[in-house]
């Protein structure tokens, strides 16, 4: 289960530098989260200071949230196996959900190369698969990945 934790940190580009706090986050959650993918989202938590300061510039996150209404759309198509997690949504309001994220997101990546994508850690995940695709560069945080001592500029809302 490590080397997958470990390998699903730097599929999305999350430093495992900091091994002691990995293992310490590791040692306390793994015997509570069977799902690795849900494990990975906690050990992503307790490297919010680490997460947080690649893209925070000068103290300060610039980011574009996530509506609650579009994450209970996510919510809504969020099905369960016993084995995986996965996310299924009928392909209008796939295509109706990326056109709006496009929409509110292309001009601004122009003009603000450091944005985020701020959203809440149950959706943050199929949110970053969503839009991988259209958009590899941008990073999909959860507000549990935001450090105290960091300021949050939500630029857009979508």
């Amino acid at each position: 289960r490590i080397s997958e934790v470990l390998q699903r940190l730097l599929s999305e580009r999350v430093s495992v530098r900091n091994m002691k706090l990995i293992m310490e986050a590791l040692a306390l959650w793994a015997p509570r989260e069977k799902d690795v993918i849900n494990l990975v989202e906690h050990i992503r938590g307790a490297m919010a200071r680490y997460i947080c300061h690649k893209f925070a510039n000068g103290g300060e996150l610039r980011a574009v949230m996530v509506s609650a209404e579009v994450e209970d759309v996510i919510r809504k198509g969020i099905r369960q196996t016993s084995g995986s997690t996965f996310l299924s949504l009928d392909p209008e309001a796939s295509a109706n959900l990326m056109d709006l994220i496009t929409l509110k997101l292309d001009d601004l990546l122009i003009a603000h190369k450091d944005l985020v994508l701020l959203t809440s850690v149950d959706v943050r995940r199929f949110i970053k698969k969503m839009i991988e695709g259209r958009f590899p560069d941008l990073e999909v945080l959860s507000f549990g990945e935001i450090a105290d001592s960091k300021s949050v500029n939500v630029i857009k809302t979508i």
